[in-house]
C-alpha cells in the first residue's frame, strides 16, 4: 500500500540469498529488489517518478544484466 515499506527482503530478498548460500545465480529477483528499493527511496525523497512500461521495465533489467 502506499506509503509503507514492501516486503521484498522478506520475499525476492529471501530468493537472492537462498540463492547465494547454494550457488545459484537469481538475477531476475535481485534485480527486482534493487528496482523497489530505489522506488522506495525514490518515494522518501519525494521524487515520484512515473510507472514503467513493459519495453522499459525490459530495457532496465537488461542494463541490470550487464552491471
Amino acid at each position: 500500500k502506499a506509503g509503507r515499506a514492501s516486503e521484498i527482503h522478506f520475499l525476492n530478498g529471501a530468493v537472492v540469498s537462498l540463492g547465494r548460500q547454494v550457488e545459484v545465480a537469481t538475477p531476475i529477483n535481485a534485480a527486482i529488489v534493487k528496482l523497489v528499493l530505489k522506488r522506495e527511496a525514490e518515494r522518501q525523497q519525494g521524487i515520484l517518478s512515473s510507472a514503467m512500461t513493459p519495453e522499459q521495465l525490459v530495457q532496465w533489467l537488461r542494463e541490470q544484466s550487464t552491471n
